[in-house]
């Protein structure tokens, strides 16, 4: 068994911090869906004790649910345009979509940032959505790492569905070998804060590294944890939502 909680947001309270506090206690996965203009945020824990921590926590506006492992509320097919394709996307459980702002800022900035040929390597890829676009704006080569094994088996029929080549690896950062032209990682700032390092590390010298999933107000933590990468251009979306794009300098 297994347990999901189920937190509901008004539309003035952003849910970054509150997903952030979610990952502290220990969830193994996190959704978002729209009801009706409040963001409803969909936590799921292994241990029950867990779970009762973080109703607790989030106080009237949650919910506890038990639910059998294979009985996880699936999120419907969505599709997603990139380089005049629409591609097929399979949510899965409660894995993301691409209908969060920071997806539609990292596929912008893709857009502009892939170049025929490329070595592209996608940090947290969840469903692959992102791993598919650089494949279809022209790499090489795509990568997606995946801790989450559920997660990676979606990315992978995401890939084979749509007729895309790419690797999905089920594994840490650690996994990966080698440099890549491009790095992507659309997280959490308090996900890529531990790995800030390590990704920083997978990008050639010379190389650009796009990041999202933070708030323009954490941009400058953002910028120290991936220093020595130098930023080049930010942008920021609904919510307050932003992406920013760094360059890593060549070995000295």
């Amino acid at each position: 068994m297994s347990w999901l909680v189920r937190i509901v947001r008004a539309p003035e309270q952003p849910t970054d911090d509150a997903a952030s506090r979610l990952w502290d206690l220990g969830t193994t996965g996190i959704a978002e869906v729209d009801e009706g203009g409040a963001t409803v945020l969909l936590a799921g824990f292994a241990e029950r004790r867990a779970a009762e921590r973080a109703s607790a926590e989030f106080g009237a506006d949650t919910e506890l649910v038990e639910v059998d492992d294979g009985d996880w509320p699936e999120y419907p097919a969505q599709q997603i345009e990139v380089g005049g394709r629409v591609l097929e996307l399979e949510v899965g459980h409660a894995f993301g979509s691409g209908e969060h702002p920071t997806t539609r800022l990292v596929l912008d900035a893709l857009a502009e940032r892939v170049t025929p040929g490329d070595r592209v390597l996608d940090v947290g890829a969840g469903t692959g959505v992102l791993t598919m676009a650089a494949a279809v704006l022209g790499a090489a080569l795509t990568v997606g790492i995946e801790i989450d094994g559920e997660a990676a088996a979606v990315a992978r029929r995401n890939l084979a569905a749509n007729g895309l080549d790419g690797q999905i690896v089920h594994g840490s950062i650690e996994t990966v070998v080698g440099q890549f032209d491009l790095v992507v990682a659309n997280m959490l700032a308090a996900q890529l804060a531990p790995i800030a390092a390590e990704v920083v590390r997978r990008v050639r010298p010379g190389g650009t590294l796009v990041v999202s999933g933070f708030l323009v107000e954490q941009e400058p933590w953002v910028e120290s944890m991936l220093a020595p990468a130098t930023l080049v251009a930010r942008s920021s979306g609904p919510d307050e939502w932003a992406v920013a794009t760094f360059r890593v300098g060549p070995a000295s």
